[in-house]
């Protein structure tokens, strides 16, 4: 099924004549609930018409666009988020357009679990996902907040899952640049380690022939790095730590 619509559309109307064969699904607290949420009037109607979709297994453009305006509404949404990759997931070609919001709103969900996990399912789903572009997605959130641990992880994972060549090589200039604006970046040293050391890919068979480079001469090296910088900030833990590592 190839879907052809616009991801980031921002109209949505539940009244609007594509919802006349769909009977709304209130939500059922109970009859006498302890605590009832008081949920806005567009998020409930929204979500009335979510309840009587998932039954119906429904994968539609009216579906995609329906997540997408609870997402906005409720980012932290587990339900939205799932059915929303699941959609996506009956996309043929698994456009990158799949990855669903814009990226500054993304940027204002930083902390968001959901959102995260939602970029990394649609990105495995893509058969040339453009990791340069994701790359370049989280460096940009680094200039704001060198330090944001969702943002760190997801490029863990990248650097994990694909394991390519270009990633690696790119890693260890990346994260000197961070060390040398800031010695102190713990999140910089910790990725640094899980590249060189950490991942799979880095502790799979014949790894170092990639950089030239066998697991000895790798870590002589990664001492005279750690040396030099606690030679210039000796009382820098995050230094000694990676030393010790």
């Amino acid at each position: 099924m190839a879907l052809s619509f616009d991801p980031y559309s921002e109209d949505f109307d539940a009244a609007s004549h594509i919802w006349a064969d769909v009977a709304p699904v209130h939500q059922d607290d109970g009859p006498n609930p302890l605590c009832p949420i008081m949920y806005s009037p567009d998020y409930s109607k929204a979500m009335d018409l979510l309840r009587a979709l998932l039954p119906r297994g429904e994968l539609s453009i009216r579906a995609l666009q329906l997540t997408k305006h609870l997402a906005t509404l409720n980012a932290s949404s587990y339900t939205v988020w799932a059915w929303r990759a699941k959609i996506l997931s009956a996309d043929d070609d698994h456009s990158p357009g799949g990855l669903g919001l814009k990226e500054d709103r993304l940027r204002r969900d930083l902390k968001n679990y959901q959102v995260w996990q939602h970029r990394r399912q649609i990105l495995t789903m893509q058969l040339r996902p453009d990791l340069s572009k994701e790359l370049a997605f989280t460096a940009e959130i680094f200039k704001d907040d060198a330090k944001n641990y969702h943002t760190w992880a997801y490029r863990a994972w990248l650097v994990s899952h694909f394991g390519i060549t270009r990633i690696w090589n790119a890693e260890l200039v990346f994260t000197s640049e961070l060390i040398a604006d800031d010695a102190r970046n713990n999140s910089a040293w910790n990725h640094r380690w899980l590249v060189l050391f950490g991942s799979a890919w880095a502790r799979s068979p014949g790894a170092g022939r990639y950089v030239g480079a066998d697991l000895e001469h790798v870590v002589a090296n990664e001492s005279n790095f750690a040396q030099s910088h606690i030679a210039r900030m000796p009382h820098n833990q995050s230094a000694w730590t990676y030393l010790r590592g």
